[in-house]
């Protein structure tokens, strides 16, 4: 027995390779150096997103003043945002199998700078609905490819955290974005408020070029052929639980879009009766 045992060599401790269900799993210790980095990355990734998603709500007086649009029009501007955001996601989340996640999150973020800058000059309502579209598109897949390139970096059990902070990034950029772009409306114009997050997004693109790295646990963590043979995709598809989700994450805009419109109302009569 003993003979036997002095035969694994000292590179075979550290890690221990477990099959369970098919699945390979690999118990490590720690994470990959650069990991935390490529978190802080992707919670500016997320929390750019979120500023791009409501620029369009905090310049809509300005937008619709310049531009005489109706309220039936600045809607139509609103919702043209999701007209690809949920097609865009599905369509990329198949790319993102094939094509590193690293590429994928780069071309997002030129894609969101790009949409920003014809705000710059003069546009009409045929302008901003493009960009709009275009811009949804972009945002679509940004959240769930961030955590799949994330997971990269991290084995299971360490997951939590990262996911919590890139998470975050959303309300931050909210809470970044309302007065910053609040501040470069009223002391510009609402075309800046678009062009300064234009260059935000292609500085991120730009650091995320430089810095930006594509995790080493893609091949620990993959599923074996059994594996996929046992849970074929489309038995995740039509199963009850994730209806239920898909209906619960299609009513949450329109509430988070009746919770704004209830909290931003009152502040625009007050601020009307301070004119006054």
């Amino acid at each position: 027995m003993s003979v036997q045992a002095s035969r694994f060599t000292s590179t075979e401790i550290p890690e221990t390779a477990v099959r369970s269900s098919g699945v390979s799993k690999t118990h490590q210790t720690g994470t990959p150096k650069g990991a935390w980095l490529m978190v802080a990355l992707l919670f500016l990734f997320m929390l750019i997103n979120f500023a791009d998603k409501a620029v369009i709500g905090i310049a809509a007086v300005p937008i619709m003043q310049e531009l005489q649009l109706s309220p039936r029009q600045f809607g139509l501007i609103g919702s043209s945002f999701f007209l690809l955001f949920s097609v865009s996601a599905i369509v990329t989340g198949f790319i993102v199998n094939r094509v590193q996640t690293r590429w994928a999150l780069l071309t997002m973020g030129l894609v969101w700078a790009l949409t920003q800058f014809p705000m710059l000059g003069t546009v009409g309502f045929a302008t901003l609905v493009a960009c709009r579209v275009a811009l949804g598109a972009g945002e679509g897949p940004a959240y769930p490819v961030a955590l799949h390139s994330v997971y990269k970096w991290f084995p299971n059990e360490l997951r939590t955290l990262p996911t919590a902070i890139i998470a975050q990034g959303a309300g931050i950029g909210i809470m970044v974005a309302l007065p910053l772009l609040n501040w470069v409306i009223v002391n510009y114009s609402w075309h800046w408020a678009f062009g300064v997050l234009g260059f935000a997004g292609l500085a991120w693109a730009a650091a995320w070029l430089v810095l930006g790295r594509e995790g080493s646990l893609t091949a620990a963590t993959a599923p074996t052929a059994s594996a996929r043979a046992a849970c074929p995709a489309s038995s995740v598809t039509v199963h009850p639980a994730s209806a239920r989700v898909v209906a619960m994450l299609s009513v949450s805009p329109w509430s988070a879009g009746c919770t704004v419109s209830a909290t931003t109302a009152p502040v625009s009569r007050s601020t009307a009766c301070s004119a006054l």
